[in-house]
């Protein structure tokens, strides 16, 4: 993925994420899912523990949600 340019960009890339995991994983009878989170620098904050918090609580708050969207907030 090139440099960050804005949300949008990012929730495409994780939803095609979430389409293509069930086909690598066609041959077994397995339902996949997944939850990313992520935080850009320094639009979310300006240092690895506060991007890895904010990523965190992102991820979280999509697995409350069990609708495979991603949750984006405009800063």
């Amino acid at each position: 993925m090139p440099p960050y340019a804005d949300d949008k960009e990012i929730k495409v890339t994780i939803n095609r994420f979430n389409r293509e995991l069930p086909r690598l994983t066609s041959k077994m009878q397995i339902d996949v899912s997944c939850s990313i989170g992520y935080a850009v620098y320094p639009v979310d904050a300006n240092d690895f523990d506060n991007l890895l918090r904010i990523a965190d609580r992102k991820m979280y708050a999509d697995k409350n949600q069990l609708n495979g969207y991603t949750s984006i907030k405009q800063a």
